[in-house]
């Protein structure tokens, strides 16, 4: 017996607001959005700790713990401000990144596509 497809998901970027209704930061590492799915409205969060790391003062991509490392931490749109440690831990520098480039909504939940979503 053949095993049945699996229903296609439905990914739409973080700055599509016919989708996204609502962007918020619950301290320092929890994104918090306002999903549309289905036609009703749902909240989705994603613990940023398991997405981003800090490399030098730099956000990169990969599991890594940021904000132990992070002051300051603001979300502007989908853009993610802060000031973070570098290395030999005597400066704090300014860092940003954009959120949009590899988290969607996908399905009414918000998930993070390590070679982009779209």
């Amino acid at each position: 017996m053949a095993a049945a497809a699996a229903a296609a998901s439905t990914i739409y970027a973080l700055r599509d607001q016919l989708h996204t209704k609502s962007l918020k930061l619950e301290g320092t590492n929890i994104l918090v959005a306002v999903i549309v799915h289905g036609g009703e409205e749902k909240t989705s969060r994603l613990d940023l700790n398991t997405v981003l790391q800090n490399i030098n003062g730099t956000f990169k991509w990969g599991v890594g713990d940021f904000s132990k490392t992070a002051k300051n931490v603001v979300l502007e749109g989908s853009i993610l401000r802060a000031l973070l440690q570098n290395s030999a831990k005597d400066k704090d520098l300014p860092a940003q990144v954009d959120l949009a480039e590899y988290i969607f909504n996908a399905d009414g939940k918000l998930k993070f596509f390590q070679n982009g979503g779209m």
